[in-house]
């Protein structure tokens, strides 16, 4: 014979049940679904960013913000000047590598999110003097995409007196150039250069051929906004992120 089930007892499962519902609740309601936010990135800079990949210091480290932000990023890649000409026209909510130029244009700047470290090589075999940006004038120079655009009026006069002067959006063409002796200069962001370096560097016979020469000031970088409200959370956030050993570790990377 089946025993009848007391009120109490029904009362009992009720309570149960009413609590596994709260604490779900509790949990779905403390891990909001994250909004998504287009964001374009330059599509050849490793180790920063490569199209294809998130591995990068600039996709992790916006990873990181964005989800302090309640975002997820969707991340898509493009050349440098394909990528300023796509956010200026809206295509896009956020975007790295848009020169300060364009401030005026209803687009709003990040704070600093870090220093990029643009330097000039040359071959030691050409025994070239370069101690200044000027020394680049009456050379053969090929620098990225868009560096007339970020490195300021004294690079742009000395290259308007320079030999040859052509930009690429892939930079390891930028050293194979220089290698065959078909540039004089290359200028390109220092870990940038060593990441080709090392791919290119397979035999060891790259070693020692390059100078570097050090005569850029410091480039910082920020990420662009159409909003000035998305621009606030994202400099709250960010300055958390900095605080963190992951940010530390991130601009570790050679």
């Amino acid at each position: 014979m089946t025993t009848p089930i007391s009120r109490l007892s029904c009362f009992a499962i009720l309570l149960s049940s009413l609590n596994q519902f709260s604490t779900a609740s509790e949990l779905t309601s403390s891990s909001p679904l994250l909004k998504a936010v287009s964001v374009v990135l330059p599509s050849s800079i490793p180790p920063y960013a490569l199209k294809g990949e998130l591995t990068g210091i600039i996709p992790q480290l916006l990873k990181l913000t964005f989800k302090r932000m309640n975002y997820q990023p969707n991340f898509t890649f493009l050349p440098n000047k394909r990528l300023v000409k796509s956010f200026r026209n809206n295509t896009f909510e956020a975007a790295f590598s848009v020169p300060q130029p364009y401030a005026s244009n209803r687009i709003y700047y990040s704070n600093k999110i870090f220093d990029f470290s643009n330097i000039a090589v040359t071959l030691k075999s050409n025994k070239l003097k370069i101690d200044t940006i000027n020394d680049l004038a009456f050379k053969r120079v090929a620098a990225f995409q868009n560096a007339t655009e970020f490195l300021g009026f004294e690079f742009n006069e000395a290259i308007e007196d320079s030999r040859f002067y052509t930009e690429f959006n892939d930079q390891q063409e930028q050293i194979q150039l220089l290698i065959k002796k078909r540039a004089d200069v290359i200028v390109l962001e220092k870990r940038i250069f060593n990441y080709f370096l090392k791919r290119l560097n397979t035999d060891d016979k790259l070693e020692d051929i390059f100078e570097i020469h050090d005569i850029f000031p410091s480039s910082p970088r920020y990420i662009a906004f159409h909003s000035t409200a998305m621009r606030l959370q994202f400099n709250k956030a960010l300055a958390e992120v900095k605080k963190s050993d992951t940010y530390t570790r991130l601009l570790a990377v050679d």
